[in-house]
């Protein structure tokens, strides 16, 4: 099966199965930066980072579509995140990610 056939209507978004991960984001546990990956071809669109309250600490839109990127860390504090990542195909991933 294709991960990106494997889309889940959510209140309207699709969300990615992740047992069969698009992306991936490592190091995980991090400390000053992460590096976010397509495992798939997918470019990236659109990475959200979100605190465990839910608010959104960090997005990142790219005019460019990118196949990987970098994200600096180093203003946020130590603690666990939700990454959410748009595809070019408006397909959300989201990752757990854990901050040192």
């Amino acid at each position: 099966m294709n991960s990106w056939a494997e889309a889940h209507q959510v209140t309207g978004t699709p969300i990615l199965n992740l047992q069969n991960s698009g992306f991936k984001l490592f190091p995980n546990p991090a400390e000053n930066w992460v590096k976010v990956q397509s495992k798939s071809g997918q470019s990236i669109k659109t990475i959200q980072l979100y605190n465990l309250h839910g608010q959104l600490v960090f997005k990142q839109t790219f005019a460019k579509p990118l196949l990987e990127t970098e994200i600096s860390l180093q203003n946020l504090p130590k603690g666990v995140y939700k990454v959410q990542i748009e595809n070019v195909n408006n397909l959300l991933q989201t990752i757990p990610l854990i901050l040192h």
